[in-house]
């Protein structure tokens, strides 16, 4: 399903928010999913996005998670270029309207962005972004906090896949609460270990927090925690 231009404001009780399921693809459209209990915004199967709808994502819960990636989540960010040109026939000549003026065509092409886009999750007493089961993510910064002492700012589960260069993860807390939380999780960084880069996870917390915590058997393949 294709979702352009559109702003769409969800919130639920115990329920998501606003969920963007397999094959969607979103471009200049605003998204903004809350939950008191449950999950903000969900991303399940294959999901691409435009920069600009990335960047104004608003993924909020209270108790539950803000932004949660689960299901086989493929997210990737695009970045959309619209050029106007003369119009041209099959001979490459110019197309003239009735009154013998050229006539314009818009283009519109579409590429990986090559500088990542945050996707923000927070959660007060939850967690603000949590992978779970197969996730990939590409030209995405995912940062996810909490404001509450029981709360986790990023809580990574089931496989995570990092499929370019420069995405990446970051996790904060404040007060007494857990800025990451890496749970029977397989980080694989499979971009930075083809370009011979480091794949680093920053966690950071004001406060008496917890910066890292790991539980149950985790896989991190060529991954850092810093915390």
């Amino acid at each position: 399903a294709a979702l352009t231009g559109a702003s769409v404001k969800g919130s639920s009780d115990t329920g998501t928010g606003v969920q963007l399921a397999d094959n969607a693809v979103v471009t200049e459209a605003v998204l903004n999913g809350t939950s008191a209990s449950g999950d903000g915004v969900t991303f399940t199967g294959n999901v691409k996005m435009d920069d600009t709808s990335a960047a104004k994502l608003n993924a909020s819960s209270t108790s539950g998670t803000g932004l949660k990636l689960a299901d086989n989540a493929n997210v990737s960010i695009q970045t959309i270029t619209k050029v106007t040109q003369e119009k041209k026939d099959a001979d490459g000549n110019p197309v003239l309207d009735a009154d013998g003026n050229p006539e314009t065509e818009t283009i519109t092409t579409q590429a990986p962005v090559t500088t990542p886009v945050t996707l923000t999750g927070t959660s007060e007493q939850g967690s603000g972004i949590a992978t779970e089961g197969n996730v990939s993510i590409s030209g995405i910064v995912l940062n996810g906090s909490t404001t509450a002492d029981t709360g986790t700012g990023v809580s990574l589960g089931g496989n995570l896949t990092i499929a370019d260069d420069i995405s990446g993860v970051t996790a904060g807390a404040t007060g007494n609460g857990t800025a990451l939380v890496v749970n029977n999780a397989s980080i694989h960084s499979d971009g930075y270990t083809d370009s011979g880069k480091d794949f680093v996870i920053n966690a950071s917390v004001s406060g008496n927090g917890t910066a890292i915590k790991t539980q149950g058997s985790s896989q991190l393949d060529e991954v850092v925690l810093n915390g």
